[in-house]
C-alpha cells in the first residue's frame, strides 16, 4: 500500500490517530513482528513447500480457513448457513481441483 493509499483510508475512515508515545512503546513488538517472526514464517514455508512439493503447498494454505472453521465450530461458536455453505463449497473446490490437477498428465514444453 502506497503513502498516499494509508492516508486515503485515515481520512476516508476517520481513523483517529495514536499518540507518538504510543506508538513508540509498541515499537519494539513492531519490530519482532515485522522482522523476527515475519521472517521465520517465510523461511518456514518455503521450506514446507520444498518439503510437501508447491501442489500440496497450495492445497494445505487452502485448508487452513475450513480448520480454523471447523476448530471454532468445536468451540461452540455458532456457525452461520452462509459460513456452512462458504465452508462446504471451498471443500468441494480444493477436493475437485487438486484431483483434476493431480490426473492430468504433466506436459514437456
Amino acid at each position: 500500500m502506497s503513502a498516499l493509499g494509508a492516508i486515503y483510508c485515515l481520512i476516508a475512515t476517520a481513523s483517529p490517530v495514536p499518540p507518538a508515545d504510543v506508538v513508540v512503546s509498541i515499537l519494539p513488538h513492531l519490530a519482532y513482528m515485522a522482522f523476527c517472526a515475519g521472517f521465520v514464517a517465510v523461511l518456514s514455508w518455503n521450506v514446507g513447500n520444498k518439503i510437501l512439493t508447491p501442489l500440496n503447498g497450495m492445497l494445505f494454505i487452502n485448508v487452513m480457513p475450513l480448520t480454523s472453521f471447523a476448530i471454532s465450530a468445536l468451540e461452540g461458536l455458532a456457525p452461520t448457513t452462509a459460513q456452512i455453505l462458504g465452508a462446504g463449497l471451498t471443500g468441494l473446490a480444493l477436493i475437485g481441483n487438486n484431483l483434476t490437477v493431480r490426473a492430468k498428465p504433466a506436459r514437456d514444453f
